[in-house]
């Protein structure tokens, strides 16, 4: 504990934290009070957040566009990658919000518009079907887990006739992830 709160506190209340600046799109660091924030309150909150949340891997702050606060539990690092899982569907929804709230984007927006490079020549009843809203809702789904292929063109794989069996699904749905030896 006096490690992790020794190691926070260095990265708190310094620039810059060196495995951060190694990053090649790394955001500019501040120092929390120089951002409005109380340095003691954010080691309050690590503290407390280590004692009450078993097996913490890293925390970041932002604030104003400015990282304030990082620190990490061991094992984890900087450099380790992290299986988001549903963790990414927060940050979608919030993006999507905030497209819609700009008039940008609709709930109801067909989701093969916005990957018409990537859509099958012959989508099927469904895809045709699925709304931005079907997607954040997540009643939308597989009868079997499709094939997980190129990691790069993830969309183009969801799209394609990989997933030929797209439904959308009213109600309650069941999340599978890939297994271990599957990704």
């Amino acid at each position: 504990m006096k490690a992790l709160l020794a190691m926070c506190s260095t990265v708190l209340l310094a620039l810059a934290c060196p495995a951060a600046e190694k990053a090649p799109t790394a955001l500019p660091r501040s120092r929390p009070e120089a951002q409005g924030i109380s340095p003691a309150a954010l080691l309050a909150f690590v503290d407390e957040a280590d004692r009450k949340i078993d097996s913490l891997h890293s925390f970041l702050l932002v604030r104003h566009g400015h990282v304030v606060a990082e620190c990490w539990w061991a094992p984890y690092d900087a450099q380790t990658h992290h299986e988001l899982y549903s963790l990414s569907k927060s940050f979608t929804s919030t993006a999507v919000g905030l497209a819609i709230a700009e008039g940008k984007r609709s709930l109801d927006d067909p989701v093969l518009k916005f990957f018409p490079e990537d859509a099958p020549e012959q989508p099927s009843a469904n895809l045709k079907a699925m709304r931005v809203h079907d997607l954040l809702r997540m009643s939308t789904g597989h009868q079997t887990e499709p094939p997980r292929r190129d990691e790069g063109k993830s969309s183009k794989l969801s799209l394609s006739g990989a997933h030929a069996d797209a439904i959308i699904i009213p109600g309650p749905t069941v999340l599978m992830y890939p297994k271990e030896d599957e990704r």
